[in-house]
């Protein structure tokens, strides 16, 4: 990883989009982490299992206190969350053999069964344990509504603060796909064109006259990365607590990498312009917008833009290593200031990458916006157009307006990842299944995209390889009709 401050995991980096050199040593997927004896892991709707080797309850797990959320169901985290709100089962049972139920009319679609569950969350905790991940959530959301929630680890190492499963977690980049929901809808209603030029909303944009709304949201601007520009890391470092406005940040961009339109770079420039330019259009602030018509109708009871809204639950610490052994004590990036991972680098990205959320809370949300669910299928459909990009990601995923195309065993996905330093994460929604999932962490090593895709083999066996990446129709608008977490019903 070239830069370790602010990067979204991709397909494929064109012009050097992450940029070079880093004031951060990171480290990539690493085979184990720091000791975790006897933190449990947690989930919702099964029987809470213990991670292998572990020798019972320690102070890292949750069992003290009750910490409940507002909504139908509610249910406290009290070493583990058992409320069944969500029409999971529990069960008791070994969690070594999988029991999938097809459901009819989608087949290879697993629903949720005592076994699975259980199998799932064993799952989980081995991957934690692989991967050296201080603290971890995931959810998957079935198409009949029901869901798995799963918890494990700390949310404060130092403190032994267990997270829960409303524990919100820095999300980076996923941020990226609230804010394009916002644009492609405002843009909708007739607020704005996407193919015009952003210097007719944004007249003192230092951007080519060119470059269209568009192409900020599809990465084809050729707009350059300011955190690509590595005298950025030092002026972060110097002070950590700091907070950053979006002229500070766009003072860090540099000549543009390429033509619009002739080329793929991703670039959180972009995502930085389109929020002014939200906020130009509207006078409402993007973090308003995103509550008003996104956070609250869909009952993300954990999701806020972190330097403008309150917490609504204490935020996962980040956490950053320097070695590949699994002996390592993780190293906090807390900075006192109650931003994860720190003011500065938050700050920093700005409507790129600032929200933080829960597993939950991103299942339902990848479930609404890419089913369909959400605004319907004019805006999913431009959303999901991945004609501008296709050409620019021979052996890759191809990007579309602020999503980006996966195949996930055998199938196509969309979804996003994020990461910061100390904080990674990844949604994907498989229409051909109707299932979603989210996977949070707080730290950069391990990948949530692999947890997530080993997570859902569980789930639904994979398919063979596709020759390559294709086009998708877009899901059935009567898929996934019934009530479930989508309508915004369960507790967290």
């Amino acid at each position: 990883m070239a830069f370790g401050v602010l990067a979204v995991i991709v397909g494929a980096v064109v012009g050097g989009a992450m940029g070079s050199g880093s004031g951060f040593p990171t480290s990539p997927v690493a085979a184990g982490g720091p000791p975790q004896s006897g933190a449990t892991v947690s989930a919702a709707g099964s029987t809470a299992g213990s991670f292998p080797g572990s020798t019972g309850t320690s102070p890292g797990s949750s069992t003290g206190g009750s910490l409940s959320a507002p909504g139908p169901g509610a249910g406290s985290f009290v070493g583990r969350d058992t409320s069944t709100a969500d029409g999971a089962s529990t069960g008791t049972g070994s969690s070594s053999a999988p029991t999938a139920a097809l459901a009819p009319g989608l087949p290879g679609t697993a629903t949720l069964t005592p076994a699975l569950s259980r199998a799932l969350t064993a799952q989980l905790g081995q991957l934690r344990l692989i991967n050296g991940i201080p603290g971890i959530q995931a959810t998957i959301i079935f198409p009949n509504g029901q869901s798995w929630r799963a918890h494990a680890g700390f949310r404060d190492f130092a403190a032994r603060g267990p997270v829960a499963n409303s524990t919100p977690f820095a999300v980076a980049s996923v941020s990226k796909t609230f804010l394009a929901a916002l644009v492609v809808e405002l843009s909708q209603e007739g607020r704005f064109g996407l193919d015009d030029p952003v210097l007719r909303w944004l007249p003192d944009a230092n951007v080519d006259p060119r470059v269209t709304i568009r192409e900020l949201l599809n990465h084809t601007s050729g707009v350059y990365d300011f955190f690509s520009n590595a005298a950025i890391d030092k002026a972060l470092l110097g002070c950590r607590s700091c907070a950053w406005s979006p002229s500070r940040s766009l003072s860090f961009v540099k000549k543009p990498y390429f033509a619009p339109g002739t080329n793929w770079a991703y670039s959180n420039t972009g995502y930085v312009l389109l929020g002014q330019l939200v906020e130009q259009v509207t006078g409402t602030s993007y973090a308003t917008l995103l509550r008003q018509r996104f956070f609250d109708p869909l009952g993300l009871v954990s999701t806020y833009v972190q330097y403008l809204e309150p917490a609504p639950y204490p935020v996962a610490h980040a956490y950053q290593f320097f070695t590949y052994s699994r002996h390592e004590t993780p190293t906090s990036l807390w900075d006192g200031t109650g931003i994860s991972p720190f003011r500065s680098v938050l700050t920093a990205a700005g409507s790129a990458g600032s929200i933080a959320s829960s597993s939950r809370d991103l299942a339902i949300w990848a479930r609404a916006l890419y089913s369909g669910r959400l605004f319907g299928f004019g805006d999913l459909a431009e959303m999901l157009d991945f004609a501008a990009t296709r050409s620019f990601f021979v052996y890759d995923d191809p990007y579309g307006l602020g999503v980006q195309q996966y195949v996930v065993g055998g199938r196509i996905a969309y979804g996003h990842d994020g990461r910061l330093l100390g904080a990674r994460s990844a949604i994907r929604y498989i229409p051909s299944l109707d299932v979603s999932i989210a996977v949070v962490m707080n730290t950069d090593r391990g990948d949530p995209g692999a947890i997530a895709e080993q997570l859902l083999a569980l789930v639904a066996p994979p398919l063979p390889p596709l020759p390559s990446p294709s086009p998708s129709p877009l899901p059935s608008p009567s898929a996934g009709s019934s009530p479930g977490p989508g309508d915004g019903s369960p507790s967290p």
